[in-house]
């Protein structure tokens, strides 16, 4: 939990950093990282001692998929799919 507000805090300032200077980079960045943290949370050994709490892990999921929710929503993606900008 000590860890996983911060990085909430961060990922939302580098979005709204990167809205204010118009630029979308920041935002994919948020999403690169969302979808590589999912991924390892993911496909990680299932074999390995998993000594993570049930609800830290839940808290790593939500702020993975919110990441990816930003970074869709402010990111490239939705600015050329989706008619943005």
């Amino acid at each position: 939990m000590k860890l996983i507000f911060p990085l909430f805090i961060a990922m939302l300032a580098m979005i709204g950093l990167g809205q204010w200077l118009g630029s979308l980079v920041p935002a994919n960045l948020v999403g690169l990282a969302a979808i590589t943290g999912l991924i390892i949370f993911i496909f990680k050994n299932p074999e390995a001692e998993d000594t993570m709490p049930a609800e830290t892990k839940k808290q790593w999921y939500a702020l993975f998929i919110i990441g990816l929710i930003f970074s869709f929503i402010f990111g490239s993606f939705w600015n050329t799919s989706m008619g943005g900008m």
